[in-house]
């Protein structure tokens, strides 16, 4: 009879055997063999640590799922607590009699600080945490006094008009977490934009002190230069003088000697020589007049770099400070931003849509990797105003990566109104939605608001409904769904919508065009109704955003006009005919997150154009026409955004425009 081979997996790396027929797999906590190695100093790098545990625990999944009745996965603390019970378990799996291990074995001692640290780094690991669950989901159940039932009583009494006043007070509790959270997320966004703010201006001042720290630099070396030309200017004005004093004397010795009776010859020599004796004092004098004013202009070129070197240190000064009260200011709207940020978390999330089910039965179950499938049967769907009576979606999980398959209703209505046929199972068509795949993406950008919501709503219908105790099934499809809800929320922001008006505005012949999109969906921002004016050509060509029936603005930055009052329309250029600075000024009046509404707005419109039928456009040439235009005008809204605006540290030094 061959012994099971023992593997242990968290503590120590494990010792796999050639070719196993029987596999014992203890299951420890990763944590404490992940800081007994960094107390021991044998792992230089935590993270390759961490990965080759991931690998371990994918591996050992792979055999207990391949051949699970040659595999017994326990957990080791188990094994400790209940010895007899785990060698029960290997005769009734193996026939095999071990001897009962000793229930005094205990996990190695471990330092808290690195336990501490050990269990914070697997906890921010992607993989780690969901491997530790699915490992000990997929134990063997040692020690029976550990499982509790909650017990189900077969009389049970309603009290209806209590049932009815706790849902109101639910009903309450809901609206009112609706409202904080929406509160939440407005001053969320508000302290984020301060961040940024702060952000840029912190980069900009250290470019400003840079600069500064240059010009200090290039003026001490002018000052430098400044000094020594000055001392070479006094030697030389010394040495002048030494020579005009030679000279002098000279003069004066030759007047003493002509003032002595002497030949004519020799008097005229001493003349002659007295003469040019003097033309040269008259050029020495002007040389040293000459080297004065010099020496007085390098004495006011220094004076002026010394007084310059002053009023850069000074302005270094006021940098400093200035910087130093911005990073205060960040630090401060940082913290508030995670206070708001960890308040948003605790919030419940509101409902996507009004999505309804009379049932959500699993019928089938397939955990076989690398396909692993949930099938639900959905009955008497309801999503706004329409009914579905029967739905078959799949909870699938595709080479690790989550999605759904939506089958084909047939003559029903489909479940998602835009569905697309993807593959075939059975004669039964069906689509294919996972978000990391690309070949999926082209359906999700098909997807109009509502259908969009509608995915994300059965992603959370089936998470929600994979939380019921009462459900037989493995305990690795809720984090599937919930990798499935999380996926679909990272997805990149779209402009969707569900309906859309195109009529003529203004004056006939102008060419401009209102567009009424309705039930406007866009990342968290959602609006029933949006109401945009484009004039593609003229002076006036441009996107013009208007209020809605109940006047509230369509964006949360919505610039006052001349008098501070609330105007009904913000009118945003696009277009040759306007002014570089004028579109500049229109443009970043608008906060990052607004910018980017309206950048994907624009990116949507040549889609919304082709819902359009061409007789209202004009005829098939001037819709061809508008559609090209269209095609441009996110682009000439990212040239006009390229355009760095004033910084926040430029405005308090009072400098101009980048």
């Amino acid at each position: 009879m061959t012994l099971p081979a023992l593997v242990s997996v968290g503590i120590l790396p494990p010792r796999w055997p050639e070719q196993p027929s029987n596999l014992v797999v203890c299951v420890e906590n990763p944590s404490i063999g992940l800081a007994t190695a960094m107390a021991s100093g044998a792992v230089p790098d935590p993270a390759q640590w961490i990965a080759a545990w991931c690998a371990d625990a994918q591996r050992v999944l792979r055999q207990a799922h391949r051949d699970p009745s040659r595999c017994l996965v326990v957990d080791a603390d188990e094994v400790r607590r209940v010895p007899q019970a785990f060698a029960h378990a290997c005769r009734d799996r193996f026939g095999v009699d071990l001897s009962t291990p000793s229930a005094s074995d205990q996990p190695l001692p471990t330092d808290p600080i690195s336990l501490a640290l050990a269990e914070a780094l697997l906890f921010a690991d992607r993989q780690a945490p969901s491997l530790l669950a699915e490992l000990l989901a997929s134990c063997a159940l040692l020690d029976a006094q550990s499982s509790s039932a909650m017990p189900v009583h077969a009389e049970l009494r309603i009290d209806g008009a209590a049932a009815a006043r706790r849902l109101q007070e639910l009903h309450a509790a809901q609206q009112a977490a609706a409202q904080d959270a929406a509160n939440a997320a407005r001053e969320n966004l508000a302290i984020r934009v301060q961040v940024d703010e702060l952000t840029t201006a912190v980069h900009a001042g250290a470019q400003q002190l840079k600069a500064l720290q240059s010009r200090l630099d290039q003026a001490e070396a002018q000052r430098k230069a400044a000094l020594a030309d000055n001392e070479l200017i006094v030697l030389q004005l010394h040495r002048v003088q030494e020579e005009l004093e030679q000279q002098y004397l000279h003069c004066r010795k030759l007047e003493a000697e002509a003032a002595v009776c002497v030949p004519a010859a020799d008097l005229q020599a001493a003349q002659k020589a007295l003469a040019q004796a003097q033309d040269e004092a008259a050029k020495a004098a002007a040389a040293r007049d000459a080297q004065i004013q010099q020496f007085t202009s390098a004495q006011a070129k220094l004076d002026q770099s010394d007084k310059q070197l002053k009023t850069s240190a000074q302005e270094n000064e006021l940098m400093l400070q200035q910087l130093h009260q911005v990073q205060e200011e960040l630090e401060h709207y940082y913290l508030e931003c995670r206070k708001l940020e960890a308040a948003a978390a605790s919030i419940p999330a509101r409902d996507l849509i009004e999505m309804s089910a009379a049932e959500v039965l699993p019928v089938t179950e397939r955990a076989t990797l690398p396909h692993r499938e949930l099938t639900f049967r959905l009955r008497q769907v309801r999503i706004a105003d329409r009914s579905i009576p029967k739905a078959t979606v799949r909870l699938v999980e595709h080479h690790g990566l989550p999605g759904m398959v939506v089958f084909g209703s047939g003559k029903h209505p489909q479940l998602i109104a835009s569905w697309q046929q993807s593959g075939e199972e059975d004669g039964q068509p069906y689509s294919m939605l996972i978000p990391s795949d690309p070949n999926s993406q082209p359906m999700f950008n098909a997807m109009d608001s509502t259908d969009w919501l509608v995915t994300q709503a059965l992603a959370a219908l089936f998470e929600k409904r994979l939380s019921d105790p009462a459900l037989q099934l493995a305990a690795h499809w809720k984090p599937l769904a919930r990798r499935l809800r999380e996926q679909l929320q990272e997805m990149p922001r779209r402009f969707r919508f569900g309906s859309l008006d195109v009529a003529p505005a203004g004056e006939p012949g102008s060419g401009k065009l209102a567009f009424n999109f309705g039930q406007v969906h866009w990342g968290a921002r959602q609006l029933p109704r949006l109401t945009a004016h484009w004039q593609p050509s003229g002076p006036h060509a441009g996107l013009t955003l208007l209020c809605g029936p109940d006047g509230a603005p369509p964006l949360p930055t919505w610039p006052d006009d001349e008098q501070g009052f609330v105007p009904e329309r913000l009118h945003l250029p696009l277009g040759s005919g306007v002014g570089p600075q004028d579109l500049r000024r229109c443009w970043q009046r608008l906060t990052p997150t607004d910018l980017e509404f309206v950048r994907a707005l624009l990116a949507a419109w040549p889609e919304a154009l082709l819902r359009v039928p061409a007789d209202l456009l004009g005829g098939e040439d001037q819709a061809q026409r508008l559609t090209q235009a269209a095609a441009g005008l996110s682009e000439q809204a990212h040239a006009v955004l390229a355009v760095r605006p004033r910084s926040f540290l430029g405005r308090l030094m009072g400098g101009g425009q980048a």
